[in-house]
């Protein structure tokens, strides 16, 4: 099992695919809400028949108990998660994401 945090955002995506079309490892992906059609459309939209091979489960990079819950059971984690989204600060959640990540 690989976790890719991020895979709505480009690299994330972009990984996910790789992952899925190499078949090697079941995928699990984490994106801020799985019912936000508006995110996971595209996902779908452009995983296309490789979609259903995803796990979605929900993580928040301000969230840690979230992050470490996604990553629960993985081999590996890819983490392409960024809060470029943000306004104002964004190396807070982007540092304690990644401690979260690396702790998991």
């Amino acid at each position: 099992l690989v976790v890719i945090t991020g895979i709505s955002g480009y690299l994330g995506s972009a990984t996910c695919r790789a992952f899925l079309e190499g078949g090697q490892y079941r995928v699990r992906g984490t994106v801020r809400s799985k019912s936000n059609p508006e995110k996971i459309k595209p996902l779908k939209d452009g995983f296309g028949s490789l979609f259903d091979q995803i796990e979605l489960v929900e993580a928040d990079l301000n969230n840690e108990a979230s992050l470490m819950a996604a990553c629960e059971g993985a081999t590996y984690v890819v983490h392409t998660a960024s809060p470029f989204h943000y306004k104002g600060d964004c190396v807070t959640p982007a540092v304690s994401g990644t401690t979260a990540v690396m702790k998991a």
